[in-house]
């Protein structure tokens, strides 16, 4: 499950959150990655682990967030709640990834996972981001589009995963919308994918509805109208 902030325009309904850089540059990022945890563990708070396994739940914040040590501390509190993974944007990634180290480390200690999100959109290598220890690279739509369109964007997705998980590092393609990407990245041995051919965003209570029904996001389990292969 995967924390997102959109935008509820009064005219123009839901927005993606195209805001964020104006956050940057106010220097307001960590003021909202704090509302979004805070959000996150109250909207979790009143479910039951015991009848009902907890899903890894991912929130993304921004490095400069993971320098403030009260807001470490805050992720690591919620973590003793949820299973909590944090993800970082590639491209927003320090020059110095020594700056990050004590906060990273700090989290894994404590149980708090950390993956690199939209991967191949900045210039960092795997062996550079080998220093954060992430667990998760999630790779930018960007790539997949390569893949479906170019034998060597295909190559080189294949390469990535397969060298990530020689890492040891789980591997989520995002931007999935079709039925034939995700029948190539399960021939490259993808371990997940994130996009709209599994679902839209959706708010909390049908987030909780579609956990509790154990219902597949996978398109081959939905149902079929009568007459296509398959019923």
């Amino acid at each position: 499950v995967v924390a997102l902030l959109f935008l509820q325009h009064p005219k123009r309904g839901l927005l993606p959150p195209t805001f964020l850089p104006v956050l940057k540059r106010a220097a307001l990022s960590a003021e909202v990655d704090g509302w979004v945890l805070a959000d996150v563990v109250g909207q979790w708070s009143e479910w039951d682990p015991d009848r009902h396994a907890c899903p890894a739940i991912h929130i993304n914040v921004c490095p400069a967030s993971l320098l403030k040590p009260d807001f470490t501390e805050r992720l690591i509190e919620a973590s003793r709640m949820l299973p909590l993974v944090v993800e970082v944007v590639e491209d927003e990634l320090p020059e110095q990834l020594d700056l990050l180290l004590p906060a990273v480390q700090l989290l894994q200690r404590n149980g708090v996972a950390l993956a690199l999100d939209d991967f191949g959109v900045g210039h960092s290598s795997l062996a550079r981001l080998a220093q954060l220890g992430i667990s998760e690279l999630k790779v930018d739509k960007s790539m997949l589009d390569g893949a479906m369109q170019r034998p060597r964007g295909e190559k080189l997705l294949t390469g990535i995963v397969m060298l990530s998980r020689s890492m040891g590092l789980q591997v989520c393609v995002e931007g999935v919308e079709r039925e034939e990407q995700l029948a190539l990245l399960r021939a490259c041995g993808t371990d997940l994918a994130q996009g709209y051919l599994f679902g839209a965003a959706m708010p909390w209570a049908q987030v909780r509805a579609l956990i509790l029904s154990g219902r597949s996001l996978l398109p081959e389990s939905r149902p079929q109208p009568p007459g296509v292969p398959g019923t």
